[in-house]
């Protein structure tokens, strides 16, 4: 006869006893039920103790393999002693889960109508919790669930997210002395800082407080550790503010970041107690927090199929989950239960990661559309709030009305990355791409892979299997912990470059699906151990092989370096062309030459955007042809002026070798004047002459080439002498042929049937609205509010540092718009440029009106057809817009074959007492803008005319421009403006009127409504794609 393991709530009250032939139960030394066999191998035991009550138990019986045949196990037990209809019948099955472990567990009857999940999927809900602490929160919060059998559990594997997050090296010992060191919450506080990988937002360390009465913890992100202070007053608010507590002793180790801290707490009268250097033994509890935050995190990331840098969105769930968790210390208690004094509830955990759907509200909804959006769960937000990530939108989104989908498995968010992801020291794949051949024999072949792959891919690996992506969604998506929400409800996200260098970006939301799938490595070991290695591998291979084709060094010994000298370092920068091709280029550390040393002048060719749109438009004029050539490797031609020692590149390195560089490089300061220089002196061999008006461009009789850095737009009369620019260039560089240029600078060009050709930034205005996650926003037909004031409020609080970086950089980004193609921002983009230093809140509306006329506005642009040089001035007078100051703002615009090259919207430097003499200023800074471009026309041989007229539509100004008269209001101007009198008096500049209802340049002054906006915008020539055939 063997007695039966059985749950202790039936133990104490009878004795389950099993014979060979017969079970049944005893209580109090009486049987007082009997066995029958419901199916194979499985016995319902029916106790009937009184008329009230009845009590049933469900026994398995065991293979005859495990032991004794007749030995029992029960599966489940379900009791009632006062209520006779708790029990029912039905039997209801079990289904099979991941986890494993106990088999017995207190279960209420699934047939009564109550939806309860199975423990495994508990499991999953509480963050993949210990088995033995789910079993106890469960039953101490009566939360329903389905347990699991002993054959049930032993049958399935193991949890596969729970193996790879949390399997540790096994305790040396098992002792364990847990004892209480407070006693009251948050008298004593424990902490740490740990470092992770960066997370999206730029995170690296997660400081950690923990309390040593309710063993709860708190984390909070941190992107450098001098931030830790910060974070601690947070921490140190909340207790005294929810709790009223005092914090009398706080410990950690003796790291320098914690000395602000106990200097602060010091001078509260707080003891703070470091442990000596190098025994983290004394700091265990802090270091077993961090612990359990990495296993959990960890274990998250791969069960929701997460990439690791988003572990910040799963910080504050692991910190959730862990109050709602027991702890052995406080008798299988929660944190929970010792800070609030009762149980906490369960019932509206869901698995993390999984897929859910919330309601879209009414206000944000079309009649006949979608009425809910996938999302997946990351976290929780009290009260009752889950915290969502939207699939289409790329935002966090906080609801409450949410359905979950918890059994269907999760796929990866990002394509072709799954949540286990190789670890940082993994080695490249041993299969790479042929290696490129020497251009010489004489010279030395690079490797076909990093220097000890061989040796790293001889131990074997473990194989990681990646899972299939079922929604591609970015990367580097929003920023949730530290960026929070812009004014806007926008989620900040930043970029991935500016976080680099610490700077930040004027987003919210994600960044775009498409620039998500190339987000290029940042490093040389990022580049080999991402899932396109064998691509920039073969790239590496394909510069390195140019950069010996080219001579660019040599390679001397470390010790032959002249002690004066010192040597600099390098890096491999990585980059995804549009056509997809993998492009690695090594550039030096030019940041660390210092002037008179390593360099002594530097220029870069870059020529004016102004010229480029005159090339363009004079081509179309003079029915010329348009093409375009990229030099391959431009900075290493040309010797250099110094003695510069460099490191070899990463992947190549010669233990105690160095390299002298004896061509330029990408990187140095003075690279891009020596390839100036080269090019200036291959054009000038070829009969070219540099341009006085733009020493960027070089022209002959029937030919202009504009060089833009390694750029170059030719604009010639026919093929013949396109084909002789390309040999010229040839015989010294290395060319990309890139044919009819369709972008040159950012800038699209489209070329119609007869003859004329547009200009835009589509693509450009694409990836800035994607940056600032503005690709869904409302639109507005004009870029400002014309009864809008921007003046500086001073009662307002002034920035901090992320916000003004994140609208310079909108700032910035919008002024390269403007500059190439989009002179209908200029005026509003020039406004909001003033307080670029302290941006306050209304600045920012205006901002983002801009960002949405610029969505509505994507496909404007400008088409060169046919017409003569013509400009527009006009002026504001004080300034309606901003009235600080009384600042006037003057405008111009000229225009070529129909449509504007040449634009301005400028603060005018000095205070105008009157319309008349601002409108005079105004004019004076078209004219001085108009001889340039006469100049420029003139030198190239692309454009001439004897007069050109400049139209104004302020009589006065240009009656005073003409002839000295109106003295006695016109004797306090300044001298210098009267230089358009000889200027007009020349004959080949002339002023004329012009009513302000044709005034080209009105936008570009004030801010105009709608209607009268869209006059401007015809004038001035910009067309949107719909109409511009």
């Amino acid at each position: 006869m063997n007695l039966i393991s059985v749950p202790k709530l039936l133990r104490d009250r009878y004795s389950v006893v099993a014979h060979p032939q017969n079970v049944f139960v005893q209580r109090r030394g009486r049987t007082v039920g009997t066995a029958y066999h419901a199916e194979e191998d499985l016995l319902i035991l029916r106790c009937h103790v009184s008329r009230r009550s009845r009590e049933r138990v469900q026994l398995a019986r065991a293979p005859a393999t495990r032991g004794h045949a007749d030995s029992l196990e029960p599966q489940a037990v379900a009791m009632d002693v006062d209520d006779p209809q708790e029990s029912s019948d039905a039997e209801c099955a079990t289904s099979t889960s991941e986890l494993g472990g106990e088999a017995v567990i207190l279960e209420e009857d699934a047939c009564k109508g109550v939806d309860q999940a199975s423990e495994a999927l508990w499991h999953a809900r509480m963050g993949h919790l210990n088995r033995g602490d789910l079993r106890v929160v469960l039953r101490q919060t009566g939360t329903p669930y389905r347990p699991l059998t002993q054959a049930q559990l032993l049958a399935t594997p193991q949890c596969l997210a729970c193996m790879s997050g949390k399997q540790h090296q096994k305790r040396n010992s098992r002792a364990r002395r847990p004892r209480l060191h407070s006693t009251r919450i948050f008298e004593m506080i424990h902490s740490d800082i740990m470092e992770m990988p960066i997370a999206k937002d730029g995170s690296r360390y997660v400081i950690t407080f923990t309390d040593d009465y309710s063993r709860g913890w708190w984390a909070y992100a941190m992107r450098w550790k001098h931030e830790a202070l910060q974070k601690f007053r947070l921490f140190e608010a909340w207790v005294h503010r929810q709790f009223g507590a005092q914090i009398k002793r706080f410990l950690t180790d003796n790291g320098r970041e914690y000395l602000p801290i106990g200097t602060h707490l010091e001078t509260q009268g707080v003891e703070f107690d470091t442990s000596p250097p190098y025994c983290k033994g004394q700091n265990g509890l802090a270091e077993r927090t961090n612990r359990t935050i990495r296993e959990r995190i960890n274990t998250l990331l791969s069960d929701a199929n997460l990439p690791p840098s988003w572990w910040t969105e799963l910080v504050d769930t692991v910190v959730y989950l862990k109050l709602r968790a027991p702890a052995s210390i406080l008798q299988k208690k929660t944190p929970f239960e010792i800070l609030y004094g009762k149980p906490p509830s369960l019932l509206h955990l869901r698995r993390i990661g999984s897929r859910a759907w919330v309601l879209i509200p009414k206000e944000h909804r079309a009649k006949l559309g979608p009425r809910s959006s996938e999302c997946r769960l990351l976290g929780y937000c009290e009260p009752n709030q889950y915290k969502l990530y939207e699939i289409h939108s790329g935002k966090t989104v906080f609801s409450r009305d949410v359905e979950f989908d918890e059994r269907t498995p999760v796929a990866p968010l990002i394509e072709g990355e799954t949540g286990n992801d190789l670890p940082d020291n993994a080695p490249p794949s041993p299969v790479f791409s042929p290696v490129v051949p020497p251009p010489s024999s004489a010279l030395p072949t690079p490797p076909a892979s990093p220097p000890g792959l061989a040796e790293r891919l001889k131990t074997p690996s473990q194989h990681v299997e990646t899972l299939p992506p079922i929604n591609p969604i970015e990367q580097e998506a929003e920023s949730t912990q530290d960026l929070g929400y812009s004014i806007y409800g926008r989620r900040r996200r930043p970029s991935r470059r500016l976080l680099e260098s610490f700077g930040k970006v004027y987003t919210s939301g994600a960044l775009n699906t498409t620039s998500a799938r190339t987000v290029d490595p940042s490093t040389f070991h990022e580049a080999m151990s991402c899932p396109n290695q064998l691509e920039w591998w073969a790239a590496i291979q394909k510069e390195y092989a140019s950069l010996l084709e080219h001579g660019t060094w040599e390679k001397v010994l470390r010790t032959d370096v002249p002690a004066g000298d010192h040597v600099i370092g390098c890096k491999w920068v990585f980059k995804t062309n549009v056509n997809g091709t993998r492009k690695a280029r090594l550039v030096i550390k030019g940041y660390r030459q210092k002037h008179g040393i390593d360099y002594h002048e530097t220029f870069a060719a870059v020529s004016r955007m102004d010229s480029v749109r005159c090339i363009i438009a004079s081509a179309v004029l003079r029915g010329w042809k348009l093409h375009q050539f990229d030099a391959v490797t431009a900075f290493l031609h040309g010797d250099v002026d110094s003695s510069i020692y460099m490191e070899l590149p990463e992947g190549f390195e010669e233990p105690g070798y160095v390299c002298r560089l004896l061509r330029s490089l990408y990187g140095l300061k003075q690279a891009p004047r020596i390839w100036y220089q080269c090019v200036h002196r291959v054009l000038a061999a070829h009969g070219f002459t540099m341009a006085q008006s733009d020493n960027c461009v070089f022209y002959k009789s029937n030919c202009v080439i504009c060089v833009y850095v390694d750029d170059f737009l030719v604009a010639a009369a026919t093929s013949h002498e396109i084909d002789q620019v390309q040999r010229a260039l040839g015989k010294e560089f290395r060319l990309n042929n890139l044919g009819t240029p369709r972008s040159f600078l950012g800038i699209q060009l489209d070329y119609h049937a007869d003859g004329a050709v547009s200009i835009h930034q589509h693509q450009y205005i694409q990836k800035v609205l994607s940056d600032f996650g503005m690709e869904t926003c409302q639109t507005k037909s004009t870029p400002m509010n014309p009864k809008q004031v921007l003046n500086r409020r001073p009662d307002e609080e002034p920035p901090d540092e992320e916000t003004k970086a994140r609208f310079a950089t909108a700032i910035g980004s919008l002024m390269y718009l403007m500059v190439g193609t989009r002179p209908d921002i200029a005026f509003a983009l020039g406004t909001l440029s003033r307080f670029t230093s302290q941006p306050q809140s209304h600045h920012q509306v205006a901002l983002q009106r801009l960002l949405r006329y610029v969505k509505a506005t994507q496909c404007h642009r400008i088409t060169y057809r046919s017409g003569q040089l013509i400009g527009y001035t006009d002026a504001d007078f004080g300034g309606s817009v901003v009235t600080d100051g009384a600042c006037s703002t003057s405008g111009y615009v000229f225009q070529l074959a129909g449509a504007p090259v040449s634009w301005s919207s400028k603060r005018q430097g000095e205070v105008a007492t009157s319309t008349t003499h601002a409108e005079y200023i105004g004019q004076y800074n078209a004219l001085l803008h108009l001889q340039w471009l006469r100049t420029f026309l003139g030198e190239t041989q692309m454009y001439r005319s004897p007069v050109t007229n400049i139209m104004a539509d302020n009589q006065s100004a240009i009656a005073l421009s003409r002839n000295p008269e109106f003295h006695k209001r016109t004797k306090h101007f300044n001298v210098k403006f009267h230089y358009q009198r000889a200027v007009l008096n020349a004959g080949e500049i002339g002023l004329q009127y012009v009513p302000t209802e044709e005034q080209a340049a009105d936008g570009l002054t004030k801010p105009l409504g709608p209607t009268a906006f869209a006059k401007f915008c015809s004038l001035l020539g910009i067309e949107a794609l719909e109409t511009r055939r």
